[in-house]
């Protein structure tokens, strides 16, 4: 297994099997042509470099990465909200297009480690300690 999940064997066929399916199934359209046959390799390639990472980070770019997939519900659950307050400070000052752009981005990655920190971790925390044990239920 070498600390992975699967094998890099097994993470290729379930890859490619995915892309078949995902090109099967969207509608080969001339505008979708692009997206249909550039995004699958590329998700597909991103998760097989991420593999080894998730399992051992190494370095800390992999950390980062790792940290922010933990607390990626949070930044699901803030986006809109970050976002919408982004955009009612970045519309008044006339701010070019990348750089609201890249406000927002970075409001939202700011409010989601405050969620994940104030509100998520210490519930996870807290469910983690409540948890029963099973040897516990076992009657008998």
């Amino acid at each position: 297994m070498n600390g992975r999940a699967i094998s890099r064997t097994g993470a290729v066929f379930a890859l490619a099997g995915g892309l078949v399916l995902a090109v099967a199934l969207v509608d080969l359209g001339r505008a979708n042509l692009l997206f249909t046959y550039l995004c699958p390799p590329a998700f597909a390639l991103a998760l097989f470099v991420a593999t080894p990472m998730v399992v051992r980070p190494q370095n800390a770019v992999d950390r980062t990465l790792v940290g922010l997939g933990h607390q990626s519900y949070s930044l699901y659950l803030t986006h809109p909200i970050a976002i919408a307050i982004a955009t009612a400070v970045a519309l008044p000052l006339r701010l070019p297009w990348y750089l609201a752009a890249v406000s927002m981005l970075a409001f939202s990655l700011i409010l989601s480690r405050a969620f994940f920190l104030t509100v998520e971790r210490p519930f996870m925390i807290q469910a983690a300690a409540a948890k029963v044990p099973e040897k516990s239920l076992a009657v008998g």
